[in-house]
């Protein structure tokens, strides 16, 4: 894999165990045929319902038979000649439906597979879990419930953590407060993060594995998706949008605005972004290809309040649209006609300025 810089998150690659898959199973007329090498960081995992993304999970796990090779850092987990039970995987797998213990406090769901290795105390306060230890199940959110199935799972002692559409099911502000915790999980060990959502999965991941009928569409960042046809189409469809990570977050109380800055360019966002935002002076923000406006003219006085000037790095068409990709300091996607493509004459090295309005932004965490 190729471990540089994603742009739309800004994350980084970190060290760590490589994930190597080379599998095929079979359920009922359903075949997974997958063959990649994953990680280290985060992997997001993307494709339409039913095209085998928890199943690739179960099957790394060992809870989903499969044929083939699978390995952690080198330590071989199943292979012809060996097979390595599910409770010896170190695999820290997050269920949909969590999967904990409705009748036990927070501190014995935590506690049951504890190994001991992990700091109880660490993880508690890495999820904030601290007032909800002697709490049932039955009494927290659905947000707080998944906080504790994500601290089960790291206290497990995991080599790798499989998130199965941890995020499902969850309204948009939990869900927004969630992902700061999923970030702060997937900095400590190698992750799968399986989602239905483009744009918290470009949120989390370092890397993106993209699949359609149960095999690998496409695998790297998400600048090189983008330039390639088959996992650009698929992206489209998917639903691609922005997602830039903005820092020095500061309200600007008289314009009613947020400014913050990524790449060195300014932007005037959204107000009332996430409590945990303001608190840490970074966040992120997503915005749809289709929002942004391009002019190759400086334009004069408008109402879109984010007018920054960049240079097209690529043009590539879409299902009879084309993306234009423009730095401004950060990578944008532009969504424009073949029409205002030839009209503007919009070319690879020409000067153009994005207009974004400030509500066209949205928060995501």
């Amino acid at each position: 894999p190729v471990c540089c810089r994603l742009p739309w998150t800004a994350r980084v690659c970190m060290g760590g165990p490589m994930i190597d898959a080379d599998i095929q199973a079979t359920q009922g007329s359903f075949q997974l045929r997958v063959s990649a090498r994953l990680g280290p960081g985060c992997v997001g995992i993307l494709g339409p319902s039913g095209c085998g993304k928890s199943t690739l999970l179960a099957c790394l796990a060992g809870i989903q038979p499969s044929q083939g090779l699978i390995s952690v850092d080198g330590r071989v987990l199943q292979d012809q000649k060996r097979w390595v039970p599910p409770d010896r995987r170190r695999m820290g797998l997050v269920f949909q439906d969590l999967r904990l213990f409705p009748h036990l406090s927070v501190t014995d769901n935590l506690r049951f597979g504890w190994r001991g290795k992990s700091s109880f105390d660490e993880i508690v306060g890495l999820l904030d879990l601290g007032h909800l230890l002697d709490r049932r199940i039955s009494g927290l959110s659905g947000g707080e419930a998944q906080r504790v199935a994500i601290g089960r799972a790291l206290l497990s002692d995991p080599a790798v953590l499989l998130l199965d559409e941890p995020l499902t099911g969850l309204d948009g502000p939990t869900r927004d407060r969630l992902l700061p915790y999923l970030a702060s999980a997937s900095k400590r060990l190698p992750t799968l993060f399986v989602s239905h959502r483009v744009r918290d999965v470009l949120r989390l991941s370092d890397q993106v594995l993209l699949m359609a009928a149960g095999q690998v569409v496409g695998c790297g960042t998400t600048s090189e998706l983008l330039g390639q046809d088959n996992p650009r189409k698929l992206l489209y469809g998917l639903g691609f949008d922005n997602v830039l990570a903005v820092e020095n977050v500061a309200v600007d109380d008289a314009a009613g605005v947020i400014r913050a800055t990524t790449g060195g360019t300014m932007w005037l966002l959204p107000p009332k972004p996430p409590a945990d935002v303001l608190a840490r002076g970074e966040g992120h923000v997503a915005l749809r290809p289709g929002d942004v406006l391009i002019a190759t003219q400086a334009p004069g006085p408008t109402s879109a309040r984010n007018v920054s000037r960049g240079v097209v790095r690529r043009v590539f068409p879409v299902a009879g649209r084309v993306f234009v990709e423009v730095d401004v300091g950060t990578p944008i996607i532009a969504e424009l006609t073949l029409d205002a493509v030839r009209a503007l004459k919009i070319e690879v090295g020409c000067d153009v300025w994005c207009l974004i309005k400030t509500t066209a932004m949205e928060w995501v965490g």
